[in-house]
């Protein structure tokens, strides 16, 4: 039986926090989209996440408009 691996979404306008977290967590798959709005529309589709990180300030809809 296959083990499933978490899925963590990240919304940063700063690719780097995506790149720190698959670093320092090897074991989660990440994806990182830059804005609250595109993350949106990421969280749409019928992919299953597990966790979403968000940044509270972004250009555009903030992490608060994002929720």
């Amino acid at each position: 039986m296959a083990i499933r691996v978490a899925e963590i979404l990240v919304i940063d306008d700063d690719p780097r926090i995506k790149e720190s977290l698959e670093l320092s967590f090897p074991e989660y798959k990440f994806h990182s989209v830059p804005s609250g709005e595109t993350g949106l529309k990421f969280l749409e589709k019928s992919r299953i996440i597990d966790l979403v990180i968000l940044d509270y300030k972004m250009t555009g809809a903030n992490g608060i408009g994002t929720l």
